[in-house]
């Protein structure tokens, strides 16, 4: 009989939408008539294999496998000298079929050879257009941290405040999604999946939004934004996991750099729509009506189209279905029986525990300080921009707003010798090897860190000899590559260096970089104001020096230092 799993029908469109929010809502008010799993529309394969009688049937077939080839081992004994050998090929052959004939449970679901709904098997369009929808929503709730940025004159003129609290109002929003990821990426984990958090929190971001755009006063404002900042996280939190989802190690590092330059162009490109709305309005509050249209067509896209990746919640789904259509009880999957043993006390102590314990293993501790320089250079150049070409160059805060697109052609010139280092380096490594060392990592991290430096100086000095824009701008070209090529270098060499906790990691450097590049709004314009241009970037480009060496630390020592870590993989 032909496996139904092996139809190409999840890589259709109408395979997408099945898979959407909006096709679990279709599928619910129909009782599930229309958009149809393979189980549903053709049952007689799964009962045949699923059911009591047919898992009885399977388990009796093995057992006559497992004692005809036991048989056969012993039968080329006969005439031989018995060995206490261990390691005889015979005896070790028998010793796994007894160990595969102990362990194997036809209760448990798994997916098939080739099987259409394992998201690793989806056909390439489907997985472009899952990172494209991943990296879409990584854009969108991305760019409000810094959408206010060039508006906060407003800010101060309508509430009255000091220019130190209107730039709260940015590291308030990044505080709350450096929480964020400690609560959705454990629960991205489990059988809940990935899209249920995507989909409900963008709606709860919508709707907190609109309370920023109305805000009636900076305490309300302040603590809408912390929530909106919450809500975003998932983006970031479990953009990477979905793409994990649906790409193998050789092809991943191209899925991440993709969802990357989303996540680098949202707070480069927010400040230029920001800008010429509220120029044109002479109010901030259009900015924030911004972000909600934007989130609003994300959010209608995703329903309709966002598919779930996280293979746990599909697999324990798909039990659930064959559960209904067998009428046996005792169907299970792996995520299951794993959520079913875990403590949720112990698993949440852990989780919350876990990515701030890692912190202190020099591995995690010396890339979460080298991105954190990153982060506080973005968030530093969101009061440094506005206070440099207002005051010395006369800009508008449109033409403020524009000026960010320089941080963004900086990524996409990385992203040309990014690829070819992929393509020529990286992958022939996996084909001749089928893996690579996680030191091989690490060459874009040690240019990426040089042009970080070099950039932070640049851009210092020129604001304090009062350079034109565009010499200016040359400093920010060279921000956003070094920026670019210092993520991807750092943070695949971690999660490779640490596989078993990547996701502590993970977590752990996004509390750190953020709650670093949050609190740097809040000191940029004093320092500028109280010293000089040249002095602030003198502190700040010596912090991105120091860090300099840490790749070619990692590069030399590596190895040892993966041996003697805690939670690294030797």
């Amino acid at each position: 009989m032909t496996q139904p799993y092996h139809e190409a029908h999840g890589g259709h469109i109408s395979g997408m939408i099945r898979d959407s929010a909006a096709g679990w809502f279709l599928r619910k008010i129909t009782g599930n008539r229309v958009l149809q799993y393979p189980e549903e529309r053709d049952p007689s394969y799964f009962i045949e294999k699923y059911s009591v009688e047919g898992v009885k049937r399977r388990e009796e077939q093995a057992r006559r496998e497992q004692q005809q080839e036991r048989s056969n081992s012993t039968d080329t004994l006969v005439g031989q000298r018995r060995s206490s050998d261990e390691n005889s090929p015979t005896r070790e052959k028998q010793k796994n079929s007894d160990e595969q004939e102990k362990g194997e449970d036809y209760n448990m679901v798994k997916f098939e050879d080739n099987d259409f709904d394992d998201p690793m098997n989806w056909p390439t369009y489907k997985k472009g257009l899952t990172i494209f929808l991943i990296s879409l929503l990584t854009f969108g709730v991305y760019g409000a941290a810094s959408q206010i940025s060039v508006a906060v004159g407003y800010l101060i003129q309508d509430f009255g405040i000091a220019p130190v609290t209107a730039a709260l109002t940015l590291s308030i929003y990044v505080f709350g999604y450096a929480v964020g990821p400690m609560i959705w990426a454990p629960l991205s984990e489990t059988t809940i999946g990935r899209n249920p958090i995507y989909i409900l929190t963008l709606i709860a971001y919508c709707a907190s939004q609109v309370g920023v755009w109305l805000a009636p006063n900076i305490g309300c404002l302040l603590a809408m934004r912390f929530i909106t900042g919450f809500f975003s996280s998932p983006a970031l939190a479990n953009g990477g996991a979905s793409i994990g989802d649906v790409l193998n190690a050789k092809y991943r590092a191209r899925g991440i750099y993709l969802w990357g330059a989303g996540a680098v162009a949202g707070p480069t490109v927010a400040p230029l729509i920001a800008g010429w709305g509220a120029l044109g309005t002479n109010g901030w509050r259009i900015t924030m009506l911004e972000v909600l249209w934007l989130a609003g067509g994300v959010l209608i896209v995703l329903i309709f189209l966002l598919p779930e990746t996280s293979s746990k919640a599909i697999l324990a789904q798909r039990t659930k279905r064959l559960r209904k259509i067998t009428g046996n009880e005792k169907l299970t999957c792996e995520a299951i029986v794993e959520q079913e043993q875990t403590d949720p006390k112990a698993m949440i102590k852990e989780l919350l525990w876990r990515p701030i314990a890692i912190s202190s293993d020099i591995i995690v501790l010396l890339i979460n300080l080298q991105i954190a320089a990153v982060y506080i250079v973005l968030y530093a150049s969101f009061e440094l921009v506005p206070l440099y070409l207002e005051q010395s160059k006369g800009f508008n805060i449109g033409l403020v707003g524009t000026f960010f697109i320089s941080t963004a052609i900086g990524v996409i010139l990385a992203i040309i010798p990014y690829e070819f280092y992929l393509s020529f380096f990286i992958f022939p490594k996996y084909d001749k090897h089928g893996k690579i060392e996680p030191e091989d990592r690490l060459w874009p991290s040690m240019v990426g860190g040089l042009l970080l430096a070099a950039s932070v100086f640049w851009v210092s000095f020129s604001a304090s000899r009062g350079d034109s824009w565009i010499v200016f701008a040359f400093g920010f070209v060279c921000f956003g590559a070094g920026a670019f090529l210092l993520f991807q270098g750092a943070l695949s060499y971690l999660t490779d260096a640490c596989p078993v906790y990547a996701a502590s990691c993970l977590a752990s450097n996004d509390l750190f970089r953020s709650f670093a590049g949050g609190a740097a709004p809040l000191f940029t314009r004093q320092w500028i104001e109280g010293w000089s241009y040249a002095a602030f970037g003198g502190i700040l480009g010596g912090f991105a020096a120091a860090l300099i060496p840490v790749p070619f630390l990692f590069w030399k020592f590596g190895p040892t230092l993966r041996k003697r870590s805690k939670y690294a993989q030797g």
